[in-house]
C-alpha cells in the first residue's frame, strides 16, 4: 500500500520513449497526458539509493502523472496547468486536502496572487476566462513548498508556482499538451531526419511510492535530495530531474 508521494521535477526536456508514427518518436502518454511509466520511477530511486542495500521491489510505485504543465502566458512568463484530472490524482496521496471547483472548457481557475490579472488571460493561442480562487492560492502555495527543490537557488521557481498555476479543464490541458511539447530533430542510422518528442523542462509529475520497500534509514532523506537523470535522454544531458519524496503521517 502506498505511504508516500513522489514528486518528480523535470530540471530540462524529458523523453520517455513510446511509439513511433512515421518519422515522429512519440513520448510516453497516459491517454493523451505525458507521464512517467512506473519501471523509468523505479530506475531513477535506485540510482539515487544504493539498490544494494535497498533492493527495490517491482510494484515499489505507481506511474509517474502530470501535474503541472508550464504554458506560456502574453501576461509575463510562464504559467503552470493543471487539470481536473491532475489534481483528482494529487488528493489520492491524502497529504492534500483542498476542494477546487472545476472550470469548463474556455475558463480558467487563478491563484489570487497571480501578477496582472485581468477577467481574460492569454495562455498559448487561446484566451481564457479567469476566475480568481483563494482556496487555489494555497493549494499552490503547499505544492510549491512540498515539492520543488527546498534550496536557495530555486526559490524564484517556488513563487513563480505559488502564484502562477491554473487549473483548466481536462479537454484544455490535452490541448496545451500538444502545444507544449518539445519536437527535437535527430539524424537516424538510416540517415533519415526523425523528431522526437520531449516534455519540457519545469513540468512536474506524481507517483505514489510504497516507501516501506526502502530498507535503510536515510532512504527518505537520500529521495528528497535526489537529481537524477529519467528517460532516455540522458546520452544528450536530457532528463536531469528533481526527486523529493513525502510521507504521509497516521
Amino acid at each position: 500500500m502506498p505511504d508516500s508521494v513522489l514528486f518528480i521535477y523535470t530540471e530540462n526536456p524529458l523523453r520517455i520513449p513510446s511509439e513511433k508514427i512515421g518519422s515522429h518518436r512519440l513520448s510516453f502518454r497516459k491517454g493523451n497526458i505525458p507521464a512517467i511509466p512506473a519501471s523509468f520511477v523505479k530506475k531513477a530511486l535506485s540510482e539515487i539509493i544504493s539498490s544494494e542495500n535497498t533492493p527495490l521491489s517491482d510494484n515499489i510505485s505507481s506511474d509517474a502523472e502530470l501535474l503541472l504543465l508550464p504554458v506560456r502566458s502574453l501576461t509575463g512568463g510562464l504559467l503552470f496547468a493543471a487539470s481536473c484530472k491532475g489534481l483528482e490524482n494529487l488528493k489520492r496521496s491524502e497529504l492534500f486536502s483542498f476542494e477546487i471547483e472545476p472550470p469548463q472548457d474556455g475558463c480558467a481557475l487563478v491563484c489570487d496572487t497571480i501578477p496582472f490579472f485581468s477577467e481574460t488571460i492569454p495562455v498559448e493561442d487561446i484566451l481564457l476566462k479567469a476566475r480568481k480562487s483563494a482556496d487555489l492560492s494555497s493549494l499552490a502555495r503547499r505544492i510549491a513548498d512540498t515539492a520543488l527543490p527546498p534550496t536557495e537557488e530555486y526559490s524564484i521557481w517556488r513563487e513563480m508556482v505559488s502564484q502562477n498555476i491554473i487549473v483548466v479543464s481536462d479537454t484544455m490541458m490535452e490541448y496545451f499538451v500538444l502545444r507544449s511539447l518539445i519536437l527535437s530533430p535527430r539524424l537516424a542510422m538510416n540517415g533519415k531526419v526523425e523528431y522526437e518528442e520531449y516534455v519540457p523542462q519545469d513540468s512536474l509529475f506524481v507517483a505514489f511510492l510504497d516507501a516501506s520497500a526502502l530498507s535503510v534509514r536515510d532512504a527518505g532523506e537520500s529521495v528528497s535530495k535526489g537529481v537524477v537523470f529519467v528517460g532516455a535522454g540522458k546520452r544528450n544531458g536530457f532528463g536531469l530531474s528533481h526527486i523529493r519524496m513525502e510521507r504521509r503521517t497516521e
